[in-house]
């Protein structure tokens, strides 16, 4: 292996990392891709793979630090895992590339980056951490267009825009180059070549060798930047004016989300439910007096399971005291009395005092709530892992409230477009995420997670009440904007007013439709490539 190619793959790797938190420089991701496929181009696909896997490997390694906290052999796993993604990318895109397809790289190289960001949302070790789309959380006007495609056509004009770049970079030393005075010349020649032929009519023959000597192929990727260039700024521009152009808001329903920074373990300390249920109590009673219809407290605020007859009943009097609405992330014990197992959930209770129901997470984290292997891997015992796995809810089924039907993810499930375009498709007019962050500790993983609740409300134009243990807890607006927040390890009231919405977006109608279209592109060309490479050696 070249040690340039090895070096661009590293590069590759740090760039893309750049782009999230921290330091969150979102204009790595538009550049950062670019040093891998230089260092692809022309190279077979088994090194490809291993040049792309270094990248992801480096990427992933950085962003994905904050499992560390867990262990070394976690962290390790999880970043060479999701390399493979990366290597995946790199063995499809050998095949992909200019010098292969011409400009149809353009369109089939970030169809297939697009594509394999899909499958990584699939399955029960689904995890989309660290999705191109995620970095642009903060570039407001490009991530508008989430509304339509979903996360996924983030991913596309991001990669391809780098596939531009990369085409360039690859011809550094090409006409575009060189001097003012070497390209008059070279004009000169081309014009002089045509004008002085002695036949009136240039033949076919002669027309065809005048393009191939003026129309170079540097200048062709001059062109396919120009041309992507104007796509990118006429989504940006469309994203800006849709952000301009946004119907005023009168929302009315007022919001507070109780951040009690209270951390906790696998196994809380003895002490620990008293004292939450003390600090939550007494915040929720202030936020009540300040009019509060909605108090939100976050996941797993009462590590314990609820029923009606000790912690049910004091909740119930707590939301009829203070006369609000309340969702409380707590256990649900199963209805099976043979399995002393538990859902992770958040149960609703009226201003009445009157239990409304509970959502049980659907969408469990392998290995942190429950552990696939666990008997056929006991080393797994020195990682802090649960001694019980937690149930898994049967469907993301939405719960009535005086403001109509509301979604809730918890956690983990907040990763997946998925879900809360399944909650807004059957009716949530608002969605709620919590969350306890505080197994980030003080790693920016916690603003990672937060971004990821920003493209939640833009794809589906609601709405996102997002309450976490020890933050960041905020309200976000339909556009993605954050109305309010509170940072890590900071005690405190998030207080905002939210709107019921109705309505959907194409990307709530549709679904997942661009990723679809982005697969089939990618099997079509890369089937076609195989064949043609078997045809070539057959030759």
């Amino acid at each position: 292996m070249k040690k340039r190619n090895l070096l661009l793959a590293l590069v590759s790797g740090v760039l893309l990392a750049l782009a999230m938190p921290r330091p969150g420089i979102w204009l790595m991701s538009w550049i950062g891709f670019a040093p891998l496929l230089v260092a692809i181009r022309g190279e077979r696909p088994t090194r490809a793979a291993i040049y792309g896997l270094i990248t992801g490997a480096v990427y992933f390694g950085i962003v994905l630090f904050w499992i560390s906290l867990f262990g070394y052999l976690p962290w390790a796993a999880a970043a060479v895992f999701q390399g493979l993604y990366f290597a995946a990318f790199a063995l499809v895109s050998s095949k992909l590339m200019p010098e292969r397809v011409g400009w149809k790289s353009y369109v089939t190289v970030p169809a297939a980056w697009t594509a394999l960001q899909w499958v990584r949302s699939l399955g029960p070790f689904g995890f989309t951490w660290g999705s191109m789309a995620h970095s642009q959380a903060a570039n407001l006007p490009m991530v508008q267009s989430a509304a339509i495609a979903g996360p996924w056509v983030i991913d596309f004009l991001v990669c391809m825009f780098n596939v531009a770049v990369a085409g360039i970079c690859s011809n550094s030393k090409a006409m575009y180059f060189l001097s003012l005075g070497e390209r008059i010349k070279v004009r000169a020649q081309c014009h002089s070549e045509d004008t002085l032929s002695t036949s009136p009519q240039p033949s076919p023959l002669r027309r065809q060798r005048f393009r191939r000597k003026c129309e170079s192929p540097q200048e062709r990727e001059l062109l396919g930047m120009a041309v992507v260039i104007i796509i990118v700024l006429a989504v940006w521009g469309a994203g800006y004016i849709a952000l301009r152009t946004a119907p005023a808001a009168h929302p009315r329903t007022r919001i507070a989300i109780i951040q009690g920074n209270m951390d906790q373990d696998v196994v809380p300390d003895i002490n620990y439910l008293a004292s939450a249920f003390v600090r939550y109590s007494e915040m929720s009673r202030e936020a009540a007096k300040q009019g509060a219809d909605f108090i939100v407290w976050p996941e797993t605020t009462l590590p314990v399971a609820i029923n009606s007859s000790d912690w049910g009943t004091l909740l119930s009097a707590l939301a009829q005291r203070t006369g609000s609405n309340y969702i409380i992330g707590a256990y649900d014990a199963s209805d099976d009395s043979s399995m002393p197992l538990s859902y992770n959930g958040a149960h609703f209770y009226s201003r009445s005092g009157k239990k409304l129901g509970v959502y049980h997470k659907a969408r469990l984290v392998p290995y942190g709530e429950y552990v696939p292997l666990r008997k056929q891997m006991p080393f797994l015992k020195r990682y802090r892992i649960r001694e019980q796995d937690v149930l898994a809810g049967k469907s993301h089924g939405l719960m009535r409230s005086e403001i109509g039907k509301v979604g809730v993810s918890i956690c983990f499930e907040s990763l997946f477009p998925q879900v809360s375009r399944i909650e807004t498709r059957n009716g949530a007019r608002v969605l709620f995420i919590i969350t306890n962050d505080g197994w980030f500790q003080r790693t920016a993983a916690a603003r990672q997670h937060l971004m990821m609740a920003q493209l939640r409300a833009i794809e589906n134009r609601r709405y996102v009440v997002r309450g976490a243990a020890t933050g960041i807890s905020a309200v976000i607006d339909p556009h993605g904007r954050i109305v309010r927040e509170l940072g890590i390890y900071r005690q405190g009231t998030v207080m905002a007013r939210v709107s019921a919405l109705g309505g959907f977006t194409p990307y709530a109608l549709m679904g997942d439709w661009f990723a679809y279209l982005c697969a089939v592109i990618t099997l079509v060309f890369y089937s076609l490539a195989l064949v043609d490479s078997k045809t070539s050696r057959g030759k």
